[in-house]
């Protein structure tokens, strides 16, 4: 028995697993009648746990027909694989896939083998997609024998009716088989192996016909054969109880192996950017996110979301596991990741024609001894990565742009792992080794230093208030890395599906510019002197073709301005920490939601009061967006959560409709152009409506829409929008409604209630937190509100970024990260808290 699990524990750690079994004396003891064979029950709780596993396939590949293997398996069916027929049946309904010819000759079987069979008690028929067993396991020896005799006497007239070589005939225990079809089992897994992926494979089996599946196993698989006999498998089991005992070690010991790879946390994570697209890396020296080219492609490392087989560069000192220490380089998104005798640079290359990303190695000390793993994965891991040495390093074989690694000096060994190639080195550094990836950029590879150079060069001097200072401009200069620069249009955050619940399904894309979430980030960014984005931002909305079935203005774009992608799902990956599915694109680009117009006017109004010039084009969008809301304001729509499954009269959708009429207003007043006569009364008409049909007395707050006795965050807008005063009693009792039933910690919830998706949030959005801290400063409680905006600092990360949410029971960071909308709601709560909002403060320096 040791010799059968020091093989599986070769097994529990191969990056994507392939476990294929037979059903009849494998996992069922064998019975006279197979109709009566059951799944022992230890080996169903196997096959579930190894399926359920992340990077982990399992089989059933049986002689029983693909129906069959359906009725046997039950429920299991939506989770493990099936093959029938031997190999030959992937899914019900082959024999429609037969031509004329097969056709006929199935028949012709059929009825030789009703005939061998017609008499002799204890011989069974049983018909199949492609091909007819002989069965004569409970058949005397006398009767067997004549079974036989008669099915081999009809053999030269079967194969003179089909074409040549197309029957196959296969031996069983106690079964013949005739084939019409050119398949085995062995055939059948190694197609499977393709389909996967798989680096390794675990066959067990019984019959005669599984030694087919053994013959194709390689030096990184398992054959055990279950019983007796002559075999080709290395390892042999006596029954089906000792394979089902072999089946849960395997799943127990892969599922503790799988665990030993759980990713970064995701505060932990580190941002890269072009101002084209973003890169992350773990503190353990790994890229684990790239998507080149622009925020929105296809990733190139996903191991984020899909583990290692996603796609992964490593970097870091040979013999170490410890995470690195890292930090940006002053005024940039350069990032240092330090070990005693390492340090790596990485840097994304500003350029026009593709992405260039440079890691620049330093020891510390000469002969530092350095691994390093390069696993690219073209198309979040569905394009087969082949890896081709080249003079100068390496390059990537079957991909539309070209990819290549430049490595001077650096030996590689190239490995297979299923239909991809991985490279890895080992070796003594004796002084600085830059590593440049280009993926169909030319241009020269500059220093990271110099790309640090750049980065500062090229933004503005903020006016930073004195007072968290330090985290103000990393937000500040996050926000830049997220804003896709030939449009000026920002991404909601730089990543797509990490969770809003550790396992859930709530797991978005937000690789794409909401004009809600920009503008309310440059309306903070702004007020610390960078005007440049904001104004492009403007202007490229201000080009956009307006949509009045959405509001003029759509919930989401393509930051190039194209519509959204359809929402789909990447199947194939696990996802973080298990959470699937894995999204790309987003289905709320299909959605009223009325408070954009608000947002976008909200910026547009303190762009006009710093004295921005309005292009004709920009008072147009202006135009546009009052006309939308004098159209659409009554209605019911998505709000600013996106609520996938009812519409309704949120509060805040109505508050910023009032916001996007009230700084209409403003506007038109700053610029000295008449206003016409029907917005301001549409102003009052709004906000009247808002401050009696959003008020709700049994609560005695304003809750999360009309008719709603349920907290939300977003409710308090009707004191940071400027709607109600801060000394309005109605403003201070929904303060503290909010306060009461939704802060947990240093964090505050959207809001509670049910909304129509599976799971729930299991932590807070720290945009709510943000606006609380904020409402508690204006209506007087400031040691309150700066107590917890101190909070929400403790849950910045290493490097100071902010994803989504957090967790305040795990204590756990969780959503799409870096998150704009975090970012911002930090820097505006700052300046509310230090007096410095009003436009006239904004830029002084104290």
């Amino acid at each position: 028995m040791s010799g059968v699990d020091d093989a599986l524990r070769t097994l529990m750690s191969t990056p994507v697993l392939l476990v294929a079994v037979d059903f009849d004396g494998t996992l069922a003891p064998i019975v006279d009648d197979p109709a009566d064979a059951a799944m022992l029950p230890r080996a169903r709780r196997a096959l579930l746990l190894l399926a359920r596993l992340p990077h982990t396939h399992v089989v059933v590949i049986s002689g029983r027909a693909f129906v069959d293997l359906d009725v046997r398996l039950g429920a299991m069916s939506a989770e493990v694989l099936r093959v029938g027929g031997h190999g030959s049946e992937f899914e019900p309904g082959t024999a429609g896939l037969l031509d004329e010819p097969a056709r006929r000759l199935l028949e012709h079987v059929g009825e030789a083998m009703t005939t061998a069979a017609e008499g002799l008690p204890g011989v069974t028929v049983e018909r199949k997609d492609a091909s007819v067993a002989l069965h004569y396991r409970r058949a005397d020896r006398a009767d067997a024998a004549q079974a036989l005799v008669r099915l081999v006497r009809s053999m030269p007239m079967l194969r003179q009716s089909g074409p040549p070589g197309l029957l196959r005939s296969r031996r069983g225990k106690r079964v013949v088989e005739l084939s019409v079809v050119q398949a085995d089992k062995g055939r059948a897994l190694s197609r499977l192996r393709s389909e996967l992926g798989a680096t390794g494979m675990l066959c067990l089996g019984d019959d005669r016909t599984d030694e087919d599946a053994f013959a194709v196993l390689g030096s990184a698989d398992v054959g055990i054969k279950i019983g007796p006999g002559r075999t080709r498998a290395a390892f042999r089991l006596p029954d089906p109880a000792a394979a089902a005992e072999a089946l849960v070690r395997l799943a127990e010991g892969r599922r503790r192996a799988l665990a030993q790879t759980v990713p970064a946390a995701i505060d932990e994570l580190a941002l890269l950017s072009d101002r084209h697209t973003a890169a992350l890396v773990a503190p353990d020296g790994t890229i684990c996110w790239l998507a080149p080219e622009r925020f929105d492609r296809p990733a190139l490392f996903a191991s984020l979301l899909g583990g290692p087989t996603a796609g992964r560069w490593l970097v870091r000192p040979a013999g170490t596991t410890a995470p690195g220490q890292q930090s940006y380089l002053p005024g940039s998104l350069v990032l240092a990741t330090s070990w005693d005798d390492l340090v790596v640079h990485d840097a994304l290359v500003p350029v026009e024609d593709g992405t260039i990303l440079v890691r620049e190695l330093r020891p510390t000390r000469p002969g530092t001894r350095v691994r390093m793993l390069f696993a690219p994965r073209p198309d979040f891991a569905r394009r087969p990565a082949r890896l081709v040495p080249e003079a100068t390093g390496l390059g990537i074989a079957g991909v539309v742009t070209p990819h290549h690694l430049e490595s001077p000096g650096v030996v590689w060994s190239i490995a297979r792992e299923g239909e991809h190639h991985t490279a890895s080195a080992e070796f003594a550094l004796a002084g600085p080794l830059r590593l440049v990836l280009r993926v169909g950029a030319k241009g020269e590879a500059p220093a990271p230093a110099e790309v640090a150079a750049a980065w500062r060069a090229a933004a503005p001097p903020l006016a930073l208030p004195p007072r968290w200072a330090d985290p103000i401009e990393v937000s500040a200069r996050v926000l830049r890395g997220l804003v896709y620069a030939p449009t000026c249009a920002p991404v909601a955050a730089a990543t797509t599906s990490l969770p809003e619940a550790p396992g859930g399904v709530r797991n978005w894309d937000y690789r794409y510019c909401w004009p809600r979430d920009a503008a309310y980030a440059f309306e903070a960014v702004i007020r610390l002197g960078d005007t440049a984005d904001a104004i492009g931002f403007v202007d490229w909305l201000a080009l956009q073709r307006m949509e009045p079935a959405a509001g003029s203005l759509r919930p989401l774009y393509g930051v190039g301005g194209e519509w959204p992608p359809g929402e789909g799902e990447l199947a194939h990956l696990c996802g973080y920490l298990g959470s699937r599915p894995v999204r790309v694109g987003n289905a709320a680009a299909e959605q009223l939601q009325l408070d954009v117009a608000g947002a976008v006017l909200d910026l547009m109004g303190s762009l006009a009061q710093l004295g921005v010039p309005f292009a004709d084009r920009w008072w147009a969008l202006v135009d546009t967006l009052i006309e939308a809301v004098g159209s659409r304001w009554t209605e019911a729509d998505a709000g600013i959560w996106e609520h996938r499954h009812r519409v309704r009269h949120h509060l805040h959708s109505k508050v910023l409709a009032w916001v996007a009429v009230d700084r209409a207003v403003r506007i038109a007043d700053h610029l000295g152009r008449a206003v016409d006569p029907k917005w301001p009364q549409l102003r009052d008409e709004i906000a009247a409506d808002v401050l009696t049909r959003g008020w709700h007395a049994g609560v005695g707050a304003y809750t999360a829409a009309y008719g709603s006795d349920e907290a939300d965050a977003a409710s308090l807008w009707v004191l940071i929008s400027g709607l109600l005063p801060a000394h309005d009693a109605r403003v201070v009792s929904t303060v503290e409604f909010v306060e009461r039933h939704l802060r947990r910690g240093p964090t505050v919830f959207r809001y509670r209630f049910a909304d129509g998706i599976p799971g729930s949030d299991a932590g807070g959005f720290h945009i709510c937190a943000a606006w609380l801290a904020e409402a508690l400063w204006r209506i007087g409680r400031r040691n309150d509100a700066i107590a917890l905006f101190e909070d929400m600092l403790s849950c910045c990360g290493p490097t100071g970024l902010l994803s989504e949410m957090f967790d305040p029971d795990a204590v756990l960071a969780l959503g799409n990260t870096p998150q704009a909308y975090s970012h911002a709601g930090l820097i505006r709560a700052a300046l509310v808290l230090q007096d410095r909002w009003d436009i006239g403060q904004a830029g002084a320096s104290g």
